[in-house]
């Protein structure tokens, strides 16, 4: 388990290459895919590695696609190419989990040295298709790897797939692992709720044979800096009357909403930013946020480096090549350049580490989504020192954030899974929904 950033895939890929390793597998997610492509390059860039694509069934338009797609990995990769079946000739095959299932009686047919569980919590359902074949995959290697930086997102029982992969006959079985370890129960409406915790102690100490914790503290010293800011934003007056429903829609249309207030604040920041010569990262929640943001940025310019800055967006609807490719551009520019997304376009397997500043208009309410936004700049192959802005809207859910979460990153940093505990920190994602629900109970119609 390592922390975001700090180097997961480049210590796979080296200690498979010390190992002599002929055939390798790399489950992973499908925005991360060619990340590996691009750190096999870095060790031994000879070998033959295949992609595989989730592009559907054989027309002119998914070859079109297809072929797009390969002519953007071998601008960078000469030796890698994307199929959408799985070919005889490689060293290294990259699998997303989003295709795993459809790909797995193939798979079983070969005989793989090393199997890479990349962002394992992706396969964590204990009755997911995927996790039904990456549990099959891993009993036919001889090495298997399963690697996270967040492996329990947010409750205890997100783990027991991951130690079944690398540990099948050692791992004890779902029934046994949510009765023992999770404190199962019968459910307030039925079935079975294993959201609990039990036995903590004993099954790290179980545990403690197969997991390697390498924490941000431990490679802070290859690092570039990183410093965090809580700014609180003066609404002056602004105030948004709508009433939100219970739950975690309604908690993702408050923050939006407190986005919405902090607009002139976000456009006078970028535009200040790209006058110092900064590279910029602006994260929304709300796709329809992004590419208004990025007019009325534009539109705030002055006229003396309108035509030297470069200004790109990008949302979960932009395709993965889409994404990929604006993220390469970004890493590209020297100076004077700002890439506006959307939290879920760059928020896992995406390289932006050569950022001066990220600012953070809507705020994730998730700690492990937070953690994993902020590895997106502070990464392992950095070269230079970030400054990461949360904006906190006055008398909006931003506050109550602020006070469950963002006070309490520190802590989340110090005392999580990252120094050994298997819990995911300091505070978990139920305990932030019940006080963000708390908190739109008591402000309806007054926010």
């Amino acid at each position: 388990m390592h922390n975001c950033g700090l180097g997961k895939s480049l210590t796979c890929i080296s200690a498979a290459n010390l190992l002599n390793a002929n055939r390798i597998l790399v489950v992973t997610r499908s925005m991360g895919k060619d990340v590996y492509a691009r750190d096999c390059k870095k060790i031994n860039e000879n070998r033959p590695i295949a992609i595989l694509s989730g592009i559907g069934t054989d027309s002119k338009a998914t070859r079109y696609q297809l072929n797009r797609y390969n002519k953007y990995l071998t601008s960078y990769y000469s030796n890698c190419l994307s199929y959408r079946e799985i070919p005889s000739d490689f060293w290294m095959l990259v699998c997303p989990w989003e295709i795993l299932h459809a790909h797995v009686e193939k798979l079983l047919s070969i005989s793989f040295d090393v199997i890479i569980f990349d962002e394992h919590h992706m396969g964590k359902g204990r009755t997911a298709k995927r996790t039904d074949a990456a549990i099959a995959l891993s009993k036919k290697a001889t090495v298997k790897w399963s690697v996270s930086a967040t492996p329990v997102r947010d409750r205890l029982r997100d783990l027991w797939a991951q130690w079944r992969c690398v540990d099948f006959y050692g791992a004890d079985s779902s029934w046994k692992w949510v009765h023992r370890y999770c404190s199962a129960k019968e459910g307030r409406y039925g079935g079975l709720d294993t959201t609990g915790e039990s036995n903590i102690e004993e099954l790290k100490e179980r545990l403690s044979h197969l997991m390697e914790i390498k924490t941000r503290q431990e490679i802070l010293h290859l690092l570039p800096g990183k410093m965090r800011n809580v700014i609180r934003i003066d609404t002056k007056g602004k105030v948004d009357t709508r009433t939100y429903e219970y739950g975690l829609k309604g908690i993702e249309s408050a923050i939006a909403a407190a986005a919405n207030l902090k607009r002139d604040e976000v456009v006078d920041r970028c535009v200040e930013g790209l006058m110092g010569r900064e590279k910029i990262i602006l994260t929304g929640n709300r796709r329809a946020w992004v590419p208004k943001i990025y007019q009325k940025i534009v539109d705030a310019l002055p006229n003396s480096i309108k035509g030297l800055a470069w200004i790109r967006w990008a949302t979960g609807e932009s395709s993965v090549t889409d994404r990929q490719q604006l993220a390469r551009e970004y890493m590209a520019q020297k100076e004077m350049s700002l890439l506006i997304a959307t939290s879920d376009a760059i928020g896992e397997s995406i390289d932006l580490h050569d950022t001066d500043r990220m600012i953070v208009a809507a705020l994730p309410y998730s700690p492990g989504a937070l953690n994993q936004l902020e590895g997106r700049v502070s990464r392992l192959g950095g070269s230079r020192p970030v400054t990461i802005d949360f904006l906190v809207a006055e008398g909006t859910i931003d506050e109550q954030i602020e006070d469950v979460l963002l006070n309490k990153l520190a802590s989340i940093e110090a005392v999580g899974i990252g120094s050994g505990e298997v819990k995911m920190g300091a505070i978990n994602e139920d305990e932030v929904m019940e006080n963000l629900n708390k908190w739109l109970q008591e402000n309806q119609g007054q926010n």
